[in-house]
């Protein structure tokens, strides 16, 4: 699974901002869509989900060269894990 450059950089600042994990905003976040968007969800729901996203997401201001290294560190994870995963057999 990829996450978007701009979730992975949200998730971060949350949880630099936080004191906690990237792991436990991402579930909690993961919670609260569950618990705000039902089974069969409308695009208006989904747009409603996608605003308040944006509303955190305006809270940590980055300049362009802090937001670029963030992504590319983000994207290199990713590729680190998935390839580890990969030769582990998961």
């Amino acid at each position: 699974m990829e996450i978007s450059t701009r979730i992975a950089n949200l998730l971060r600042n949350i949880a630099r901002a936080e004191g906690r994990s990237e792991e436990e905003v991402l579930n909690d976040a993961l919670a609260l869509y569950q618990r705000w968007v039902p089974e069969h969800h409308s695009a208006e729901q989904f747009a409603e989900f996608q605003a308040f996203l944006n509303q955190m997401s305006s809270r940590f201001d980055l300049d362009e060269d802090e937001a670029m290294r963030i992504a590319i560190e983000e994207q290199n994870a990713f590729r680190r894990e998935r390839s580890e995963s990969e030769r582990n057999g998961r």
